[in-house]
């Protein structure tokens, strides 16, 4: 899901703007979910989306 967002925007042109727009996503801990891992894998998530490009 998140690659096929990527290329959405990319391909609307959001990412060739003079100025670098601001990317952003909120994750968070579900129950008892370690947030360093949270934040990792949401990392991971993110650089093999943009990878897929």
């Amino acid at each position: 899901e998140l690659t096929e967002y990527l290329k959405v925007l990319k391909y609307i042109g959001f990412f060739d703007q003079e100025k670098r727009p601001i990317f952003s996503f909120e994750v968070k801990p579900f129950g008892d979910e370690d947030p360093d891992l949270v934040i990792a894998n949401a990392k991971r998530v993110l650089n093999l989306a943009w990878a897929r490009l």
